[in-house]
């Protein structure tokens, strides 16, 4: 990754990558919302002041700040999707893959949600999402990767690929069903 060898760098690496489980519940460790985003910044070895303006900054952008001292098994299943999220983007990595990250989302936790990959994006992190749902994310692309039975089978920009998806047995999205154009759901 990046020019280093994986097996060599592996704890580099792990620093770098940050990862969005499909099943939040799988990677949510903290007893409160607070101190489940501060697990990983702190085992950064952060110092206190930059875990706490972390914790705060995410918990604010994701919509959570008014849960933060709300155990975690109380949460919502929406909730938990964006308190994953927040625990991995609080550590800032290089790399951001998420695996399913709309899962159990409204369409405000959604938009939440794909404001702040946008944005991350825009500060030169890579964000890489594997989703089933097109729709969300196919307006703000660069590019698009298919993967069958465990193979990549092609990566393209999403003009190129859209018109392929049939041939993969994947539903294209609405918008290219209808003759339309792609159309974001971040639309105010």
């Amino acid at each position: 990754m990046d020019g280093m060898d994986i097996q060599q760098t592996i704890g580099k690496v792990r620093q770098l990558v940050g990862m969005v489980f499909q099943d939040a519940d799988s990677q949510i460790v903290g007893e409160t919302v607070a101190e489940d985003v501060a697990f990983g910044p702190e085992n950064l070895g952060l110092s206190r002041f930059e875990v706490a303006a972390r914790v705060a900054s995410t918990l604010q952008i994701l919509g959570l700040q008014h849960l933060a001292d709300k155990p975690c098994y109380q949460l919502s299943g929406g909730e938990k999707r964006r308190l994953a999220v927040a625990g991995v983007m609080a550590m800032q990595p290089r790399v951001l893959v998420l695996d399913e990250p709309f899962a159990n989302l409204d369409y405000t936790g959604i938009q939440q949600v794909l404001r702040q990959l946008l944005e991350f994006h825009g500060q030169g992190h890579t964000v890489v999402v594997t989703t089933h749902d097109l729709e969300k994310v196919i307006a703000h692309a660069d590019r698009l990767a298919i993967l069958q039975e465990g193979r990549l089978q092609i990566v393209d920009a999403p003009g190129v690929i859209v018109p392929e998806l049939t041939r993969f047995g994947i539903r294209p999205p609405c918008y290219a069903l209808l003759g339309a154009e792609m159309i974001s759901w971040l639309t105010d």
